[in-house]
C-alpha cells in the first residue's frame, strides 16, 4: 500500500523574493544539464522499534514549516524564488507483506528510483521524505 499526500502550489506575489547567488547558481546548472538528479542529497536512516508514523508525518511537516528555504520553487524565466504556504508531507510504502527474502532488494530497488527521482525546482518542494516499512518493528526513513 503506498500513501502519498499531494502538495498543492498557490501564486501569491508577497511571497516572491530575488534568487541568491548559490540558487542561481542551482537554476544554471538545472538550465544546463535539466532532469539531472546529481544535486540531490539523499540520507537514510534505518529505525527499529515501534513507530508512528503519524507523528513521523508531524515531524517532516514541522521541519518543512520551521525552515522557508524547504518550501521554495524557482519562477520560470525569471530571477525570483517564491515561497509556498504548503509544506512537505512524509509518503509512507509498507513493505511488510512482502516474503523476507525478497524484501531488501525490493527496498534496494525502491531507495535507488527514488534518489534518482529528479526534482522539479519550479514545481517540487526541496524536501521529500518517504517512509519505508518494512515490518511493525523495522522501518527505512
Amino acid at each position: 500500500m503506498k500513501t502519498d499526500t499531494s502538495t498543492h502550489h498557490e501564486r501569491n506575489p508577497s511571497l516572491e523574493h530575488d534568487l541568491s547567488i548559490s540558487q542561481q547558481a542551482i537554476v544554471s546548472l538545472e538550465t544546463l544539464y535539466p532532469q539531472n538528479p546529481a544535486l540531490n542529497v539523499s540520507y537514510g536512516a534505518r529505525l527499529r522499534g515501534p513507530l508512528d508514523s503519524g507523528k513521523v508525518a508531524r515531524a517532516v511537516r514541522d521541519v518543512s514549516e520551521r525552515y522557508e528555504i524547504l518550501r521554495i520553487n524557482v519562477c520560470r524565466n525569471e530571477p525570483r524564488a517564491r515561497l509556498n504556504r504548503f509544506v512537505s508531507t512524509l509518503r509512507v510504502e509498507e513493505l511488510e507483506n512482502t516474503g523476507n527474502t525478497d524484501r531488501e532488494a525490493i527496498l534496494l530497488q525502491k531507495v535507488t528510483e527514488e534518489t534518482r527521482r529528479v526534482f522539479d525546482i519550479y514545481t517540487n518542494f526541496l524536501l521529500r521524505a518517504t517512509l519505508w516499512r518494512l515490518s511493525h518493528s523495522e522501518h527505512l526513513l
